[in-house]
């Protein structure tokens, strides 16, 4: 078997094909993409009027639709950098909800689609791929974030990062052949509403994956939209995720299930910090219970629990850290120095208001100069940066973060200008990433499209020798912080992974098939 819109055509021939008018009033199909245009409101397209009354609204947001020319397309005057002579299209649905669950009055939609997104002889066939999207409602607190740490893609729960990973990423791999179905919540209760057996009724495509766009924490919901920032509780999030992949919808973003909770729940820096290999500070964990009733006693017991993990090592020289699971950004990342501190600090991670978390984190601090940070794609580095926190607050909290992608620079900034020993730690870090390569092999089927792995890179205080830790290990959705031509190499592979459920039975499948392979070997 084969399809026929597989992938994405060129331009040149795609307008060869065409008649040299497109006379206004021509029904043809167009492909809306809410994610390929920059607007302000993010229209979907609910599937009818009584499905508008579900909270939250699931609409179209990228599909082939039916639309009516509305003014003449003439060929001769077509510019693919000027919008103004693209085909202009009223879409014949009718029922349209924005992102924040209100119906748009303001139909017919219309707008300028691309050469490549018209299709004269409908209908279109069956889509490769159908995608479900969940993302955050409160689209002016989700586009907020700080340039210098994220980069201009955005923060992973921004129209920017969803844009991208659209535009770079699914419609770069498969042109107009897949659909995508939107959810905008206003809060974590929300995803309890979401009926995984109505989105698989709505799919029609051959492969079926699930994004969601949210950052996962520990913390109780209120019943007011309070997840505009991006911030979904952890139960709910999770049960979303086993629910539709319970029916075969599978998750591509961030991951599947049991990987991303073993991820961001950061339990593995305990339970995999006796692995050498591995290279993390040894850790240990205080129970909530024990932490709320005694809270010095459970301070004391944590360190000197560490203290024997360390071989004896006394963690009066550089101190510790305390942290939480679910955590943003070095939010609930804490320095210590003594029992006393400890338990306050743990006594504010864990009396937070709204925080569910059952356990905080305990590890020893390490020697620090300055962080190397690796990216991986399908498991080879592919982009290296350089960072550093400049100050530890009053309070144990990290700030004014620094970055650079020269390695000469970080080491006259941050290393004494040991260039050499950087390179040695560099290598040193790429072995242990080789170490960690393996253990996903015990966690997940497939290697995940990319990962962000930091590592702490200090001298010895005695030896002075050069020392090299995993600070940590970063899932999909970590900052790219600007390193150059990374979406291009990150978003194609997360596309990817959407054709690793199984064989559609086409055979030039663009996911599947063997134009996947080429299209792999073409990126590498």
């Amino acid at each position: 078997m084969s399809h026929q819109y597989g992938g994405r055509q060129k331009p040149s021939s795609v307008l060869a094909s065409l008649p040299d008018v497109i006379p206004a009033g021509t029904r043809l199909w167009a492909f809306y993409k809410m994610q390929g245009y920059k607007k302000e409101n993010c229209s979907i397209a609910i599937p009818s009027a009584y499905q508008g009354f579900a909270f939250p609204p699931i609409g179209w947001s990228d599909r082939w639709m039916e639309a009516i020319v509305v003014q003449d397309f003439q060929k001769v005057r077509y510019v693919q950098s000027d919008k103004s002579t693209w085909p202009r299209v009223e879409y014949q649905h009718r029922c349209w909800y924005d992102r924040e669950s209100q119906r748009v009055t303001c139909w017919p939609i219309t707008e300028a689609v691309h050469i490549n997104d018209i299709l004269l002889n409908g209908p279109p066939p069956a889509p490769s791929a159908s995608i479900l999207v969940v993302r955050v409602a409160d689209g002016e607190d989700a586009n907020e974030w700080d340039e210098n740490s994220w980069g201009h893609t955005g923060s992973s729960v921004s129209d920017a990062y969803i844009y991208n990973v659209f535009t770079n990423g699914v419609y770069y791999r498969l042109g107009p052949d897949y659909e995508v179905l939107t959810c905008f919540v206003r809060n974590s209760h929300e995803l309890d509403k979401i009926s995984e057996h109505h989105v698989r009724a709505l799919f029609s495509g051959r492969h079926l994956g699930s994004m969601m766009f949210g950052w996962v924490c520990a913390f109780e919901d209120n019943p007011v939209p309070n997840c505009a920032a991006g911030f979904m509780n952890s139960d709910k999030f999770f049960a979303l995720q086993r629910r539709l992949e319970a029916i075969g919808i599978h998750s591509r973003f961030p991951h599947p299930s049991h990987f991303h909770r073993t991820v961001i729940a950061k339990d593995l820096y305990a339970n995999l910090c006796m692995q050498s290999k591995l290279r993390l500070p040894k850790c240990v964990k205080i129970n909530r219970a024990r932490a709320t009733s005694n809270p010095r006693g459970s301070a004391d017991r944590a360190i000197a629990n560490l203290e024997k993990l360390m071989n004896g090592r006394s963690l009066a020289t550089l101190g510790g850290v305390t942290k939480l699971g679910y955590s943003w950004e070095a939010m609930d990342v804490r320095t210590f120095n003594g029992s006393n501190v400890l338990a306050q600090q743990i006594t504010d991670l864990f009396f937070q208001n709204g925080c569910q978390v059952d356990s905080v984190l305990v590890q020893e601090r390490v020697p620090n100069s300055f962080e190397i940070r690796f990216i991986t794609v399908k498991d080879e580095v592919k982009h290296t940066i350089y960072t550093h926190f400049g100050s530890v607050s009053s309070d144990g909290l990290f700030r004014d973060f620094e970055r650079t992608q020269n390695r000469y620079e970080a080491a006259t900034r941050w290393f004494n200008g040991d260039v050499d020993g950087i390179e040695k730690a560099e290598k040193i870090a790429r072995e242990c990433i080789s170490q960690w390569q393996l253990w996903f092999l015990t966690e997940i089927e497939e290697t995940p499209p990319a990962i962000r792995f930091d590592f702490i890179i200090g001298r010895h205080p005695n030896s002075g020798d050069i020392t090299v830790y995993l600070g940590e290990l970063c899932e999909l959705g970590f900052s790219i912080m600007g390193m150059k031509n990374a979406e291009h190499e990150i978003f194609p592979a997360i596309a990817d992974t959407i054709g690793h459920d199984k064989f559609c039975g086409f055979s030039d499948c663009f996911l599947c098939g063997s134009n996947a392979y080429h299209q792999a070997t073409e990126s590498k």
